[in-house]
């Protein structure tokens, strides 16, 4: 268990990062036509894209603070 809590200290903030990229892209990806279709299960798919959005937006910014990951320096130099 304490290998995995040192892994997840190292590469769980760009894992999970990237996971979460790759996954909204499938999804908008793999629905992209039924969603342009314009009735009402286009809308639902498109609704939980957007829910889903900021939900996992919000998770990931809360396991953030909980884990006390920050941003790299100069990220935040590039945008003071």
């Amino acid at each position: 268990m304490n290998r995995f809590k040192k892994w997840c200290r190292t590469w769980g903030q760009p894992v999970g990062f990237i996971s979460i990229i790759v996954y909204l892209n499938v999804y908008g990806y793999v629905f992209s036509d039924r969603m342009r279709v314009g009735d009402e299960v286009s809308s639902w798919l498109a609704l939980g894209f957007v829910v889903q959005f900021f939900m996992l937006g919000g998770l990931w910014a809360w396991i953030m603070r909980r884990m006390g990951w920050t941003l790299p320096k100069s990220v935040k130099q590039t945008h003071s």
